[in-house]
């Protein structure tokens, strides 16, 4: 059927098959009243770790990029449907400590297992949590087994998969259904937490998050968080809006970069450094690399640094006095992005030749995109500009005062 219904070989139209299918169990998990009937179906089947052997399957083959982009979108929606923290019977969300509890104890029968049963395993009893987690670690643990003893571990023991299994998809299928028992999920409100407060070139040049142009846009509806009527419990509510803003966002900010950048024209000049070729009003040429001040140790349970703060150094020598005055009006809390650009250290960039899209254009020249909120901006003699309080826009006589900014070298912090 995929064969015939799909576009193209009869393999595009199974790959087709299984979006359209993965995008009804992304549906069914949606809502309570079907999720709490289908999502134990679900685990028990391996659903999830079959389809993502699927997608590395499909990886490996001749597959259009497009079509496997769609694919890895809706096995990440199916991955984090299954993975929300409610009680699938009550209603109830999980809290985090439920959900560690719950970990720490199927990690403690587990190394009971190994250490009353395996003895080339026994070693396994004595990691830790943390380490058990890891699918690296654990893959080399079972490594150690063969094709036997693992279905017997997987198969009878544990009872994580069945005999059948193994027979159609092999020992891959086994390690990747204890790897998932093993996994230690993390709360949706951690994981929205330790996400960048500003885009990074990691969502924008990412077409499985946002979509490339109309036609992906189209094809991704099934991977798309949808606002029903109903829904699991309010912070799953929440982050499905979350998700839909952070994409609307991203598509906004890509096609701003898209517009600045080509205006701007970076190229490589002889000696292998980023050139401009041209000029924007919403983009400016910073010569000399940030210069990092101060680095705040990250708070109690946090993985990155409380505080980050810099000094970018520009000039607006040669700017049209309308666009000069546009950026001399920065102000505390204006957000900016920093963009570095790919020189020869990465092989140059991508020369295009003809109609080349935009996310392929920003993909070969954008290295980093980082966002930053403005603390100050001072002028030429180191005078704060833009005091919270101070009316700028003041004339003395009909002239600017005092109040003018001296130079054209800013700094911003």
């Amino acid at each position: 059927q995929g064969g015939k219904g799909g576009k193209g070989n009869g393999k595009e139209g199974d790959v087709r098959f299984v979006e359209v299918a993965l995008g009804l169990v992304v549906d069914v998990l949606s809502q309570l009243p079907t999720r709490r009937f289908a999502w134990t179906y679900l685990r028990r089947q391996n659903v999830l770790p079959k389809a993502r052997l699927v997608l590395s399957r499909a990886e490996k083959m001749d597959h259009k990029k497009r079509s496997l982009r769609i694919l890895a979108s809706t096995v990440a929606s199916v991955a984090n449907m299954m993975a929300v923290d409610v009680d699938n019977l009550t209603g109830e969300v999980v809290t985090a400590d439920d959900s560690m509890k719950t970990f720490y104890g199927t990690t403690q029968q587990v190394q009971r297992l190994f250490f009353k049963y395996w003895e080339n395993l026994k070693d396994v009893s004595f990691l830790s949590a943390k380490e058990m987690a890891s699918r690296d670690v654990m893959a080399e643990y079972l490594g150690r087994l063969s094709d036997a003893d693992l279905k017997d571990l997987v198969c009878v023991q544990l009872k994580l998969a069945t005999p059948k299994d193994f027979d159609l998809y092999g020992r891959q299928l086994l390690e990747d259904v204890f790897a998932e028992e093993m996994t230690m999920q993390t709360s949706s409100k951690r994981a929205v937490e330790d996400m960048p407060v500003y885009p990074t070139e990691a969502l924008i040049l990412n077409p499985s998050l946002i979509p490339e142009d109309r036609e992906d846009m189209l094809e991704l509806v099934a991977a798309v968080p949808k606002i029903n009527v109903q829904f699991l419990s309010l912070p799953e509510y929440l982050e499905r809006n979350f998700k839909l803003y952070l994409t609307e966002v991203g598509y906004d900010v890509r096609q701003h970069l898209v517009g600045v950048i080509k205006r701007m024209s970076p190229h490589l000049n002889d000696e292998g450094r980023v050139e401009f070729a041209g000029w924007s009003a919403m983009g400016v040429d910073v010569s000399q690399a940030p210069k990092v001040v101060d680095v705040r140790p990250a708070d109690i349970g946090w993985n990155f640094p409380s505080r980050v703060l810099a000094e970018v150094r520009f000039t607006t020598r040669g700017m049209q006095n309308r666009v000069k005055v546009e950026w001399d009006q920065l102000r505390e809390h204006d957000i900016l992005l920093l963009v570095s650009f790919k020189d020869d250290t990465d092989g140059g960039m991508f020369d295009a030749t003809g109609k080349v899209g935009d996310l392929e254009y920003l993909a070969s020249r954008i290295r980093h995109v980082r966002g930053c909120e403005v603390k100050s901006i001072c002028d030429e003699e180191g005078v704060t500009m833009n005091v919270p309080g101070e009316d700028r826009e003041e004339e003395h006589d009909g002239k600017r005062g005092e109040k003018d900014p001296k130079g054209f070298k800013r700094t911003v912090t």
